[in-house]
């Protein structure tokens, strides 16, 4: 099916899905730039709007797009990927260590589908399970940083 610019602008983050190799680790870390920018130059708050804005227009956008499509999880689609890596980014402090170590983490976790995002992917195959593994992978990698912090 062919989306409508707006459509594709929000799943595939400005395109990067679109792309054939690794679209996900590419969306992951290319939206540390755009979630760096925000934190930085604005505050919590607003990069929480943020977030909360565009995962819902994303949510929808995907639940329009795959209900034509054979593949429920269709590789373009890496909005959440994007809500997962500004989600852990509330929970860290802003410098580039933390940031390069939270996307190796979010990777990890969002690739090895580990329990229960293996179950998550496999039970809820639409939008909601597109969106609800890479946030589990997210609440997966904020606890680890956690972790890491304490000691």
């Amino acid at each position: 099916m062919k989306m409508n610019k707006v459509d594709e602008i929000f799943i595939t983050f400005f395109f990067i899905g679109r792309i054939k190799k690794i679209p996900g680790t590419l969306a992951s870390l290319i939206s540390l730039v755009p979630g760096w920018i925000i934190l930085n130059y604005t505050n919590t708050y607003i990069f929480l709007l943020v977030i909360i804005v565009y995962t819902v227009i994303s949510y929808f956008y995907t639940v329009k797009y795959i209900k034509t499509q054979n593949d429920k999880d269709p590789k373009e689609i890496v909005a959440d990927e994007v809500v997962a890596m500004w989600t852990i980014l509330l929970f860290i402090p802003i410098n580039i260590q933390q940031y390069i170590l939270c996307f190796i983490i979010f990777r990890f976790f969002d690739i090895s589908k580990i329990y229960p995002i293996n179950t998550i992917e496999k039970k809820y195959k639409n939008a909601f399970g597109i969106f609800a593994d890479d946030i589990m992978a997210a609440i997966y990698t904020i606890t680890l940083i956690k972790i890491i912090h304490t000691f």
